[in-house]
């Protein structure tokens, strides 16, 4: 069995092929969004609340967990960060939300202020306070003339 040779297109030789492909791959590569590199994503958490995500840095969920490890009422907490890891973004039902947000609470209360708390960690407890003041709107039902 012989073998043909195949003619190349003219694009293909002189190297011009590899100019036009570098080329188109900067203009897409000037499109795409920038991702962060992957070690600096895989090293945040995401926790879910009522209005998106908001993430901390993965020393600041060890200490959070550290925290939460004498409370036996924070087993669940526990178990889901450390289920989703760095894969997809926590998801807490509402009295985690508000368990969580006690524990917060009293962190800051230890550490002498928020400005002493581990980076993300504040900004953690305001997500998780408006989800509860969401929450909360949401399962409010007007009052109706027979309430009255």
């Amino acid at each position: 069995m012989r073998l043909r040779s195949l003619a190349l297109p003219p694009e293909y030789e002189r190297g011009s092929y590899k100019r036009a492909s570098c080329k188109a791959a900067t203009i897409q590569s000037a499109r795409a969004p920038k991702l962060p590199r992957v070690s600096e994503r895989l090293d945040r958490v995401a926790i879910a609340y009522s209005r998106g995500t908001v993430e901390i840095p993965w020393d600041s969920r060890d200490a959070l967990l550290e925290r939460l490890r004498h409370l036996d009422s924070a087993e669940g907490i526990r178990n889901e960060f450390v289920a989703v890891g760095a894969s997809r973004a926590v998801q807490l039902n509402r009295s985690e939300v508000i368990l969580l947000t006690k524990s917060i609470d009293a962190w800051t209360a230890s550490a002498g202020g928020r400005q002493n708390l581990p980076t993300g960690i504040a900004e953690l407890w305001e997500a998780l306070w408006q989800d509860i003041r969401d929450t909360s709107a949401e399962n409010a039902r007007p009052l109706d003339a027979r309430d009255a």
